[in-house]
């Protein structure tokens, strides 16, 4: 499963089981968003394998009304092997 089938398959999963506003775990007026993903071109070997750095950024914030105002953004490093490894490696 690729990176892109995965962000897909997380879409797919959100659509069909949206949360409830019943559901007291839910903060109204909260809003997440998961950014698009970017490569940033930076290249590396891990145990032999070239890797390409992919930033997945993920933010959240509450209303300004709320009783702990603010938010939440958080990047993640993937690195994740090139086409041309992938062809040398097949899963």
């Amino acid at each position: 499963m690729t990176f892109a089938d995965y962000v897909t398959l997380v879409r797919a999963v959100q659509t069909a089981n949206p949360p409830s506003a019943d559901d007291p775990k839910t903060v109204a007026g909260v809003k997440g968003a998961l950014q698009t993903t970017k490569k940033t071109g930076n290249i590396k070997r891990f145990r032999g394998i070239e890797a390409e750095e992919t930033l997945l950024t993920i933010s959240m914030e509450t209303p300004k009304d709320s009783t702990s105002p603010g938010g939440v953004r958080m990047e993640m490093q993937l690195w994740l092997p090139n086409a041309r490894e992938m062809e040398r490696f097949p899963a």
